[in-house]
């Protein structure tokens, strides 16, 4: 009778692990320092069975059901952040990317005079990028409420942890690169509450990381565009210009990479 029970407490315990190795795989790299105080909560929850329960305690089910809890609460939080906040934020960028700085139908719809046709272009891009205005203040957005979310709910736990007692926390990566001052300032130059020193997030190291990251991806999506816009106006002009061209394909290849 005992036999079976330990091994019904094995077999729930080792799902238990699998759950939570599957979980942490789901992080993106560049958010594993922001979820570090959630993956240290999430491990708290097992120091009663590692430090103090044994095979024979009455309580183990409950254990068991409350670090399942535990992990199904991490789960929610890095599917809701990975896969719903993330893939709006690459949705945007790829929705700037392909936006048409200059109308191709309206460039190739008559002869224009050089003055008109300044105008017009003029016009056409000041209207679009108005719109990439509007959905870099989106991305930010989304942004800030994934840092809120992570940075703020976790704030009165994470002050009383003197160091991270897990290997996903030990092992999460720095920057993996420094990033160019004309791509970082394209979401440094937004006047957020975020940036505000009463804010929650404040000058929070792990907010300007985020923050650097998706810029370099949002500098892909707005050089895109513009390659796009020049791709058609040489062409509305009667040019082929081979060195747009290769630009193109190699920033194309970066958005994919993305």
């Amino acid at each position: 009778m005992k036999e079976k029970k330990f091994k019904n407490y094995k077999s729930n315990l080792e799902t238990l692990l699998s759950d939570y190795e599957k979980t942490i795989e789901m992080i993106p790299r560049h958010f594993l320092s922001l979820f570090e105080p959630h993956i240290k909560q999430t491990l708290d929850l097992c120091n009663q069975g590692c430090f103090i329960l044994t095979w024979n305690s009455l309580n183990i089910d409950s254990f068991i059901k409350t670090v399942e809890n535990g992990i199904e609460k991490l789960k929610s939080l890095v599917t809701h952040v990975a896969e719903v906040k993330e893939n709006r934020i690459y949705e945007m960028m790829r929705h700037i990317a392909s936006l048409d700085l200059i109308n191709r139908e309206m460039t190739f719809s008559r002869h224009w005079k050089p003055d008109d046709f300044v105008h017009v272009v003029g016009k056409s891009i000041h209207e679009q990028s108005t719109l990439i205005l509007a959905n870099v203040s989106k991305i930010e957005q989304e942004i800030n409420e994934i840092c809120e979310m992570l940075i703020t709910t976790t704030a009165n736990t994470s002050n009383s942890s003197g160091g991270s007692s897990n290997a996903a926390a030990a092992n999460s990566p720095q920057s993996r690169s420094s990033v160019p001052g004309e791509k970082a300032s394209i979401l440094k130059k937004s006047k957020s509450n975020a940036n505000n020193k009463s804010s929650p997030l404040g000058n929070n190291p792990k907010y300007s990381m985020l923050r650097n990251y998706y810029s370099i991806s949002l500098y892909n999506s707005i050089k895109q565009c513009i390659l796009n816009a020049l791709f058609n106006l040489a062409e509305s002009c009667g040019y082929q210009l081979e060195v747009l061209r290769l630009n193109d394909a190699a920033n194309k290849a970066s958005l994919s990479s993305d």
